[in-house]
């Protein structure tokens, strides 16, 4: 009960918040293309750039990855294997 209690209460304390959207980089960016010290196919050439290594980001993300590092077995199966000379 005392657990429902709270997230009710959490609800509400979060019902009136507004998740706003920085809007600065738009404006600095606005700002420089009204001057003309960069063209607006620049600004459309990083967007471009920053969706895509975006998305590639997400698409390399494996589901295995819950800790950052990479699940690799230290040794191979067959055990340590000398380099020959």
């Amino acid at each position: 009960r005392i657990l429902r209690r709270a997230a009710a209460k959490e609800e509400l304390d979060t019902e009136g918040e507004l998740t706003s959207i920085d809007k600065t980089p738009f404006i600095i960016a606005f700002s420089l293309v009204l001057r003309g010290l960069i063209r607006p196919m620049d600004i459309c050439v990083v967007a471009c750039w920053t969706a895509y290594l975006i998305v590639l980001n997400m698409a390399s993300q494996s589901s295995r990855d819950l800790t950052g590092a990479p699940i690799l077995p230290a040794t191979p199966p067959q055990g340590h294997v000398p380099c020959r000379s």
